[in-house]
């Protein structure tokens, strides 16, 4: 594992942790002013120096269809809402 804010693993780190060992190398998503709160998966993602590969769209449906699209190994997208 990394190093981790103060010595303790967030629900980001966890969750970063995890996709690596799932040999996940790109994840196509829009984390907006809400993805840090709680699970802190920002903060983990720039602890992490990029890995796996973040690659940030305007729209959700947008990073849909660039994971689609993607023909690398393994990619996501991932999508994060704050309202309805």
């Amino acid at each position: 594992m990394r190093e981790r804010a103060r010595g303790r693993a967030t629900g980001g780190d966890v969750l970063l942790d995890g996709l690596r060992a799932w040999g996940v190398c790109h994840v196509f998503g829009r984390p907006d002013d809400g993805a840090d709160g709680g699970h802190g998966l920002v903060s983990a993602w720039a602890r992490a120096g990029d890995d796996p590969c973040l690659v940030r769209a305007r729209r959700e449906e947008t990073a849909a269809f660039e994971a689609v699209g993607f023909t690398g190994p393994i990619a996501i997208s991932r999508e994060e809402r704050n309202g309805p």
